[in-house]
């Protein structure tokens, strides 16, 4: 606290001797005490990484009478990472449910994959017969990430280490000189993703259990950036198709009432989805 310095004037009987400004004196210090600014700095390393538009979704429909599989191939996004605290993770994840394909039927028939893949999209409101407009609107599905929960490492560089390299990850992986690197050290960090999850229009809350290997074009430290990222779900998590609006329509969108009847015995009410995914450094 700064003190107003005090002025004193003194007078004698005989002559005035003026003016003196007292010297500053320090308060007496009384509780509480004034908090002391903490020497620790928490250290910072950011990166963006873009998400490759080659990754794979993973998806299996059980029912009584048949389980159906299929799977999304083209994938977009980005992710803002703070390498030495992983649990500061943000960004967003978005496949396209326009790319979706039933890839099996198992049912003890054959099944025709096309059919199946035209009832799904339509099923999604994306059916041939809707408007281009509503398509785009709705053929992203979206995980936005809000938290980052339960990290087996704080930081990139300290995760486990990766025995055995990927072989496809040098061509593939470019730094932020925009370089091809072939890769040197790897390592692994389990972690929860906590997001909102939007498919049709619809917003609900999800966690992943996923798995982040960091590739690094040198030896891990905490001053090297990753040149690639890749997630993985640890276990397939759940979608209920109700939650998302997701049942019987037609080409044009409309609902098909009497095939609500399907669900649970020919079709799955919910999708346990797996993922696969890549992101590299942006430069």
């Amino acid at each position: 606290m700064r003190l107003r310095s005090r002025v004193v004037c003194l007078m004698v009987p005989v002559l005035l001797l003026g003016c003196e400004e007292a010297p500053k004196q320090e308060p007496d210090r009384t509780e509480p005490w004034r908090a002391q600014p903490s020497a620790e700095v928490k250290d910072r390393l950011l990166a963006s990484y873009s998400i490759e538009p080659r990754g794979v979704a993973r998806f299996t429909l059980s029912a009584r009478e048949a389980t159906h599989q299929g799977e999304v191939r083209v994938a977009r996004g980005k992710l803002d990472v703070d390498l030495l605290n992983l649990d500061d993770t943000r960004g967003h994840i978005d496949l396209d449910l326009g790319a979706l394909a039933v890839a099996q039927s198992v049912d003890g028939g054959t099944g025709d994959n096309h059919e199946l893949t035209q009832q799904a999209r339509n099923w999604l409101r994306l059916g041939a017969s809707r408007p281009s407009s509503d398509i785009d609107r709705l053929r992203w599905a979206s995980f936005r990430i809000k938290t980052v929960e339960r990290t087996s490492s704080p930081a990139a560089h300290t995760g486990r280490k990766v025995a055995k390299l990927p072989m496809d990850a040098g061509p593939d992986a470019t730094s932020d000189a925009g370089t091809k690197d072939a890769i040197v050290d790897a390592r692994s960090v389990r972690l929860d993703v906590v997001g909102d999850l939007t498919i049709n229009e619809v917003r609900v809350e999800a966690r992943v259990q996923a798995e982040a290997q960091f590739y690094y074009a040198s030896e891990a430290s905490a001053e090297a950036k990753p040149i690639k990222i890749q997630l993985k779900t640890r276990k397939a998590f759940k979608i209920g198709l109700a939650t998302h609006d997701i049942q019987p329509r037609n080409a044009l969108g409309v609902v098909i009432a009497k095939d609500h009847d399907l669900l649970g015995i020919q079709v799955g009410k919910v999708a346990r989805v797996s993922a696969d995914l890549a992101a590299t450094l942006r430069p």
